[in-house]
């Protein structure tokens, strides 16, 4: 059997697709003039996916958590904008967008997680990269299917400590779930995460990965399942014991990000 990535909860083959490099592509650092410190830069991770706008159209949407945007003064925003030349050479500048207009926010914000989303008009160079489709976008039913249970692996791509792999990539690393339960996510509203966040790695993809799982009572040999499972937020501090180091991150699951894109408008106001 090949990848299933969103089609899997519909047991629908896909062409072959591999999440980690898709991913890498789709992923930018952000940066800006800091909100909250005079002359500093506040930096993050953002993520690109497509949203359909019709049945043969789709918009860049750009995702990240809320508080990402919301610490970069001003009305623009950069990303570092890379991308692969014919010839194999890579081209790297810096680009900037539009995050809010007159002082109002182009992004939208859930209510109740650290999520934020936006239309983006990405520079043409990036038409050449595969589309990511929301429906990568778990779910609870997928997570139950799949058996995804504390101690599975997920991985994370984000800017730590503002530090990029070559041509501004983003590094990958990773942890296993280390909190219970996953499901309903709304209700858990975030899970924890074995994986120490740093400055920059607020609002990068987080992602299941697996091959040949064993799900259902049996070894599904030759399947490989990938989906967003959320995004990173946070890091998570003792209570008590504050000058210790927990090294535990917080998620937020991909249910909130699909909510964060439907409040979005239906129409993108770049064609």
């Amino acid at each position: 059997m090949g990848a299933i990535a969103a089609g899997s909860a519909r047991g629908a083959e896909n062409e072959y697709f591999e999440i980690n490099t898709q991913l890498m592509e789709a992923t930018f650092q952000v940066f800006g003039a800091s909100a909250k410190q005079q002359a500093a830069t506040s930096a993050g991770t953002i993520f690109i996916m497509g949203k359909p706008m019709s049945d043969t159209k789709a918009s860049f949407v750009l995702i990240t958590a809320a508080h990402v945007l919301e610490e970069i003064a001003g009305d623009t925003a950069k990303i570092n904008f890379r991308w692969r030349n014919d010839d194999g050479s890579y081209g790297q500048q810096e680009y900037e967008f539009a995050i809010r207009e007159n002082g109002k926010a182009l992004y939208v914000k859930h209510k109740d997680v650290d999520v934020a989303a936006m239309y983006m008009k990405m520079p043409t160079e990036f038409q050449k990269v595969k589309l990511l489709s929301i429906d990568l976008i778990g779910t609870d039913e997928w997570l139950k299917k799949f058996e995804v249970h504390p101690g599975d692996e997920l991985i994370c791509l984000g800017y730590p400590l503002f530090a990029a792999g070559q041509h501004g990539y983003p590094i990958l690393r990773s942890g296993k779930i280390a909190s219970y339960p996953l499901i309903p996510a709304k209700d858990q509203k975030n899970w924890l995460f074995d994986f120490r966040i740093f400055p920059g790695n607020s609002g990068g993809p987080v992602y299941f990965a697996d091959r040949n799982r064993v799900y259902g009572g049996a070894t599904h040999l030759g399947e490989t399942i990938q989906f967003l499972a959320g995004l990173i937020t946070q890091q998570v501090n003792s209570t008590i014991f504050k000058d210790k180091d927990l090294s535990l991150g917080v998620i937020i699951p991909a249910v909130f990000i699909r909510e964060t894109l439907d409040l979005l408008p239906k129409e993108s106001p770049y064609n």
